[in-house]
């Protein structure tokens, strides 16, 4: 059986520097009605896997391969943001829509992410890519010299993940990568 996986990596700082093209994320797809959002944003403060309820089950192991190698290097884990996994979910949803890869609005999502949570954000990163299950779609990102950087990344402290899957099964994801200063 062969393995088509397709990734991009996009790496943005504080600067304004980044890896993208110029287009604009389209906004046809609209799932935040698939998050229970709380008043409260606690899962932007961190959370544990089984805390995060808006996560779906693959975007959950998504986060435990993660961390699980992020650990194995001695690396903190990362906490699970919920408006990053929000703009994340939009992404992977318009890859889906386009059967495509791409990082187009990559700097529109991390504009989101700041409207929402005020706290420093100096540098972001962004993996998307797809295979037929999330172990390949992680076998495939860490296969991958940068995608494997931005899982590394010492300085992330948050992770926003979303996942789409298409009618012939191929799962679509997108990680969003956060350094957030607590202060």
């Amino acid at each position: 059986m062969k393995l088509l996986l397709i990734v991009l990596s996009v790496i943005s700082s504080s600067c304004g520097k980044n890896l993208e093209s110029a287009m604009e994320f389209s906004e046809s797809f609209s799932p935040r009605n698939l998050f229970e959002r709380s008043s409260s944003g606690s899962s932007s403060n961190g959370s544990t896997i089984s805390e995060v309820g808006y996560l779906n089950l693959e975007e959950k192991e998504m986060l435990k391969l993660v961390n699980d190698h992020r650990k194995s290097l001695g690396l903190r884990v990362l906490k699970v943001h919920e408006e990053a996994s929000y703009q994340a979910q939009k992404h992977s949803g318009s890859l889906l829509n386009c059967s495509c890869l791409n990082h187009n609005g990559f700097s529109a999502r991390i504009a989101e992410v700041r409207k929402v949570d005020e706290r420093s954000i100096p540098k972001s990163a962004e993996n998307v890519a797809y295979a037929s299950t999330t172990e390949k779609v992680h076998q495939g990102l860490l296969g991958s010299r940068g995608h494997r950087k931005n899982i590394e990344g010492a300085h992330f402290t948050h992770i926003g993940l979303g996942q789409e899957v298409s009618s012939s099964g191929r799962m679509y994801f997108t990680q969003i990568f956060l350094q957030i200063n607590e202060n």
